[in-house]
């Protein structure tokens, strides 16, 4: 089965009912089915053809998820992006991209933009449409992993509705009757998020920003928020400041990094709701779920692993070590696990032979049973869920104007949310405000909170960046 084929079902059953909720229009389940029906058509038109692997950038969430259901209708992967870089960098062969306007640069592959004709063009014949095998590849999301650069991972049709059957029965983020997604659709959890919701003929909600976003959860009865740290905490501080009430809203849900206990209550008391927070990985699905009861573990609090997933604490030998020790983090999933898709950048080398995954994390399972972590084996940078290795903008700061020296890091901000900070090595023509607009415009994705001058960056016998010393030195700069 298809995850469009439930998703159209819902579409005979509910069509009144609204499947999407934009800040300027709804969409009903019968304009939904419309809108996918006439997208095959254009697809096809296009050129594209079952089993073809076809990314998608569009700016429209409701585009968006209607060209991965039409893609899924005509038997071809899909693969949300949210920037070209992404498949640019992949070095997978893809067939063809669909674009929301026409690229700046020539692509290595067949373009098509999508345009307000594709939602005119005819259905095809119910008899064009075949079935797809459940193991046939049915998208691919892209995580940086433990790597900070893009990994390619693939989900069958089985993997994404075994995950969200899975994520229907136990975890706390799915299964409301309106749920406001901050997450991109590029994302594979956000992905999973909009489908789950559309397959269960439910109502998803998506806001331009944090402003629209609190004062439509507070028009059309939002029951569920799932964002990543920093955007639920930007909807909460919004909602608090302008004292929107939203009377419906149930639960918050967010995760994507490591979650701080300064966050944790921060959120809890500027929204009128249940807070949750979450621990997963692209590869295994959702780990673990917390909520405020156990926030007294402290920062990294990931809360009780999921059932259906195995989650062991080892060390460098890959021996399980007992209840409250700090090691490696490795996990495997019952059912609906992943698997990188073998081309291009991806090797499947965060897997062993026994299918277990090593997200790169370090942490504990305490005696009674919450996850803890503590830490990376590496240093990526992780925003949001979006994960950067450092060592390019390291090397970038030193070509900045009067910078001799540099290195980024990540820190704890104010609220309790994790920051880049650079650190630089000042040169005699200085200038931190022409630094930060250079910073603004050489890597506009970083977002630098604070830049901290510095007599020298702490190196290393080899010469790498020691950041942990760094982090010292600059946590005594910020007190």
């Amino acid at each position: 089965m298809r995850i469009s084929q439930s998703i159209l079902y819902n579409c005979k059953l509910w069509p009144n009912r609204p499947a999407i909720i934009l800040s300027d229009r709804v969409l009903t389940y019968a304009m939904l089915a419309q809108g996918v029906q006439a997208l095959a058509a254009a697809l096809v038109r296009e050129g594209v053809e079952p089993g073809m692997r076809v990314p998608s950038m569009i700016g429209s969430p409701s585009w968006q998820l209607m060209t991965v259901l039409a893609l899924s209708e005509l038997g071809a992967t899909s693969a949300p992006l949210q920037n070209l870089d992404a498949a640019r960098n992949s070095g997978i062969a893809f067939d063809r991209i669909v674009l929301a306007k026409a690229p700046p640069e020539q692509l290595p592959y067949k373009t098509s933009v999508i345009t307000d004709d594709w939602f005119r063009t005819e259905p095809l014949p119910k008899e064009w449409l075949r079935g797809t095998d459940a193991g046939a590849l049915a998208q691919i999301s892209f995580s940086s992993g433990t790597t900070g650069r893009p990994k390619a991972i693939g989900y069958t049709h089985a993997n994404l509705i075994d995950r969200i059957r899975a994520d229907a029965a136990m975890h706390p983020a799915f299964g409301h009757e309106r749920t406001l997604l901050l997450m991109g659709l590029s994302t594979h959890f956000g992905s999973r998020v909009a489908l789950s919701v559309l397959m269960h003929g439910k109502t998803l909600v998506f806001g331009p920003n944090s402003e629209a976003s609190v004062q439509m959860a507070n028009l059309y009865g939002i029951d569920a928020l799932v964002g990543s740290n920093v955007q639920v905490a930007n909807f909460a501080e919004v909602a608090f400041k302008t004292g929107m009430p939203l009377p419906s809203l149930r639960r918050a849900y967010f995760g994507g990094s490591l979650v701080t206990t300064r966050l944790l209550s921060t959120v809890s008391r500027q929204l009128p709701c249940e807070v949750v927070f979450g621990y997963g990985s692209s590869e295994t699905g959702a780990i673990a779920v917390g909520t405020m009861r156990q926030a007294q573990a402290g920062d990294g609090v990931c809360g009780y692993v999921l059932p259906g997933v195995e989650l062991e604490i080892v060390d460098d030998d890959d021996q399980p070590l007992p209840l409250g020790s700090e090691g490696l983090v490795r996990t495997r999933a019952r059912s609906g696990q992943a698997q990188p898709v073998r081309e291009g950048l991806t090797t499947g080398a965060d897997f062993d032979e026994g299918g277990w995954h090593y997200p790169g994390d370090v942490g504990r399972l305490q005696p009674d049973g919450v996850l803890v972590l503590s830490g990376r084996t590496d240093e990526v940078l992780n925003l949001g869920g979006r994960k950067l290795a450092p060592e390019p903008y390291d090397e970038a700061l030193k070509t900045a104007p009067g910078i001799v020296d540099g290195a980024v890091v990540q820190m704890e901000g104010q609220r309790g949310l994790f920051e880049v900070w650079a650190a630089v090595v000042a040169g005699p023509d200085y200038d931190q405000d022409q630094l930060l607009v250079w910073a603004s415009q050489t890597f506009p994705a970083l977002r630098l909170s604070r830049v901290v001058v510095v007599p020298q960056i702490p190196r290393t016998s080899i010469g790498k960046v020691s950041r942990a010393a760094l982090k010292q030195r600059l946590e005594q700069a910020g007190n």
